[in-house]
């Protein structure tokens, strides 16, 4: 629709925020591709995309994805903060929204920095992500107990207990789910 230049976070328009739309952006990392070992971080893309680097489909460092099939690119989740090695050499980065964006912008933000820089970053962001759903699983859990507890007391009431089975079934999922 547009090849314009813009600022991240790039907001994008309701009009765009329709199917039948795709996004794609294409950085400049000439500048740094020179220097040591560079790394990419996007701690957060409006939607599911893919990105490439000199029209190849590369793996992210943190969190370790597994390969796709041959010949497929990986499509990368956007809530996620992903942590991306740039090789030297590499002229530009291009990433492409896969489905609608669930948040109003495109990409939020974007950095490019040494390794262990742009690691310390993306650490403690994974884990900000991460901690605050452990945090609801561990409260959910305790609920669940605490209900079946009660439910001792009145055991006619059964949906007092399958509230409490439910409950303490979704905090130990929600907690596998968010921990590493």
């Amino acid at each position: 629709i547009d090849l314009s230049t813009v600022k991240l976070p790039d907001k994008l328009v309701s009009a765009w925020r329709r199917e039948g739309i795709k996004i794609s952006y294409t950085m400049d990392v000439s500048h740094c591709s020179a220097e040591a070992e560079q790394m990419l971080w996007l701690p957060r893309v409006g939607g599911p995309y893919q990105l490439r680097m000199q029209g190849r489909a590369v793996l992210p460092v943190h969190p370790f994805v597994a390969p796709a099939p041959v010949g497929q690119a990986r499509t990368f989740n956007g809530r996620t903060s992903m942590l991306f090695r740039i090789p030297p050499g590499t002229q530009k980065v291009a990433v492409e929204l896969q489905t609608l964006p669930y948040i109003p912008a495109g990409i939020a933000r974007a950095e490019v920095g040494p390794f262990e820089v742009m690691l310390t970053q993306q650490m403690r962001s994974y884990n900000e992500q991460s901690g605050g759903m452990t945090v609801i699983s561990i409260i959910t859990g305790l609920v669940g107990c605490l209900v079946i507890v009660l439910w001792r007391t009145r055991r006619r009431d059964r949906y007092i207990f399958w509230f409490g089975l439910m409950c303490l079934i979704w905090g130990v999922r929600g907690y596998f789910y968010s921990s590493d």
